[in-house]
């Protein structure tokens, strides 16, 4: 994966301040924070499906 900046915020910095370790997940848009912004189907596709995997992978965690 790529890792690119967007001159964005989020959320998980406040989680972060508080000493909770954050985790964002991005929905694959582009021209972010612009008048233009958009996300083609594909990527919401892809996205929705890495979040559905996520949320079995944490819910199935055997704490030992």
């Amino acid at each position: 994966a790529n890792v690119i900046g967007s001159n964005g915020g989020a959320d998980a910095c406040i989680f972060n301040e508080l000493g909770v370790p954050p985790s964002v997940l991005a929905v694959g848009y582009e021209k972010a924070h612009s008048l233009n912004e958009f996300i083609r189907i594909s990527s919401l596709v892809r996205s929705t499906a890495l979040l559905i995997e996520v949320l079995h992978q944490a819910t199935s965690f055997q704490y030992e």
